[in-house]
């Protein structure tokens, strides 16, 4: 009788459409964040979709509001009133 002993492996053995999957359905950033520190595979997956995977769990927190809040985030991002400018309408 012959015995496979397997050693550690460093990355999950799950193909990378699933991954996306997984990464995609995420509800909260944390979990975003602590499941990309799981293995360098998911990490990898991760770094080849940022935008669409960050997009969906944006949608997850936020809900459908996430347009105008994104439309907010900009407008405020773009209207900052510098220090000086505060001291003055004071």
């Amino acid at each position: 009788m012959r015995r496979y002993t397997y050693g550690a492996r460093s990355s999950l053995l799950m193909a990378d459409d699933l991954v996306d999957c997984v990464l995609r359905f995420l509800t909260d950033f944390d979990s975003l964040s602590s499941l990309m520190l799981v293995s360098k595979q998911v990490y990898d997956v991760y770094n080849r979709h940022p935008v669409s995977i960050v997009r969906s769990v944006a949608y997850s927190e936020v809900g459908p509001a996430l347009p105008q809040a994104l439309r907010l985030a900009r407008h405020k991002k773009d209207h900052v009133i510098p220090a000086a400018g505060l001291k003055r309408l004071k």
